[in-house]
């Protein structure tokens, strides 16, 4: 069953998967065509989010989630860091991780744009939900 609980341990299984660049348990919790939208456009599949989260060089700090029974927005502060670790750029971020038949099926970065990530995933700030990342 869809439900917040279930859209905030897959939020969680997708920060740890982009700190430790280990897909493993992210994997298991994700639709094989799974869709990843960013500001360079749109691709899907497993394979593309197993190559994003090892060579996209970012770190995400999340702080605040809103969550719902098909969506959870992930607030968060990001770096991108290159492969001989200088930082090369910032942002604040919102990524909506949708759910859908219980697994992940799209994840969708706004950076800068809060409002817009809330709208997309179907929620307001009134769904803000206590998560930990740790």
């Amino acid at each position: 069953m869809e439900d917040a609980a279930r859209t905030l341990h897959v939020a969680r299984l997708f920060s740890a998967a982009v700190a430790s660049g280990d897909t493993a348990d992210l994997e298991a919790a994700t639709s094989r065509e799974v869709a990843i939208e960013g500001p360079r456009g749109t691709a899907y599949g497993v394979e593309v989010l197993r190559g994003w989260v090892a060579g996209s060089g970012i770190r995400l700090r999340p702080d605040r989630a809103f969550a719902g029974q098909h969506a959870v927005v992930v607030e968060a502060d990001a770096e991108w860091v290159s492969e001989q670790g200088a930082v090369t750029g910032r942002s604040r971020t919102a990524i909506v991780l949708g759910i859908r038949d219980g697994l992940l099926a799209r994840i969708a970065r706004f950076d800068e744009d809060l409002p817009a990530a809330l709208q997309a995933a179907g929620l307001t700030e009134a769904d803000e939900a206590r998560a930990t990342w740790d």
